[in-house]
């Protein structure tokens, strides 16, 4: 996926996480996949 390319290339893009805690549930490409599709949708609440 080219998001996921883009992420692996560029370390700074990334977000910083602490080595110890929560591991997240999904990725920060598909985070970023579902915030485009919301914003494509016309959903820019998160309420929706």
């Amino acid at each position: 996926m080219k998001i996921d390319d883009e992420l692996k290339t560029s370390p700074q893009l990334n977000r910083w996480r602490p080595t110890v805690g929560i591991t997240p549930k999904i990725t920060d490409a598909e985070l970023i996949t579902l915030a485009v599709m919301q914003s494509l949708l016309g959903y820019h609440k998160e309420a929706r």
